[in-house]
């Protein structure tokens, strides 16, 4: 008796849990709907207030959070990616507008690659926040490189995101991979791809004072080699 009573109470649990769950599930679908429907009825004040800059920003923030809550747990195309930094640097660029010169390539790039979610925005936030945004350089750059290659018989797309900014010493690069600095978006980037794609495609930083930062990131193309 003891014993069923114990499992009927088990079961009970569980589906209490997955009632909340299910409920969670729900809540987070018909929050993000309203905040959608809140920014368009902005947007469309700012449109018919001639507030074009407004508008394009309040768009730019619409798309970024979308990108951010939907196909959470899947690799999603190289494609998507690239446009979600496209509306990260744009949101960018009507702050520091003129300050910085940013180059992302175009969405023709390897459009088959699947890629972890957000594993190149870290490296392009970084980059902005700390690479470029403190330099006293005139002529301040970021770039975003894609390339397919071939190595030992495999096609793999090599990803480089490149700045020109203050740069950093060795030891601060090795602290972007622990979780006592604000860095702590490179090291789940490079967790995430070396338990996807095993210890050949980790994230790897090279940098140097006043030189600027380069993020190397390689991902095999048709699925994950462990």
């Amino acid at each position: 008796i003891i014993n069923n009573n114990r499992l009927i109470h088990d079961v009970q649990a569980q589906e209490i849990r997955q009632k909340n769950s299910e409920l969670k599930a729900l809540q987070a679908q018909i929050d993000p709907h309203f905040i959608f429907n809140a920014m368009d009825a902005v947007n469309w004040i700012a449109l018919t207030r001639d507030q074009d800059d407004l508008a394009e920003i309040l768009a730019s923030i619409a798309n970024l959070m979308r990108y951010s809550i939907m196909e959470a747990d899947q690799l999603i195309p190289l494609t998507k990616e690239l446009s979600n930094i496209g509306e990260y640097i744009a949101i960018y660029k009507l702050r520091h507008q003129g300050d910085i010169r940013l180059s992302v390539p175009s969405k023709d790039a390897s459009a088959d690659t699947l890629i972890p979610k957000f594993a190149l925005q870290p490296l392009v936030e970084n980059a902005l926040d700390h690479g470029l945004k403190n330099s006293l350089k005139k002529d301040k750059k970021l770039t975003v490189t894609v390339k397919k290659e071939e190595y030992m018989t495999m096609d793999f797309i090599s990803i480089w995101i490149e700045d020109n900014g203050c740069g950093m010493e060795k030891d601060a690069v090795d602290q972007l991979f622990s979780m006592q600095t604000s860095g702590y978006g490179m090291k789940n980037v490079n967790d995430r791809l070396r338990l996807l794609y095993g210890d050949n495609y980790m994230l790897t930083i090279d940098s140097e004072p006043d030189r600027g930062t380069t993020a190397f990131v390689r991902i095999p193309v048709g699925g994950c080699e462990l």
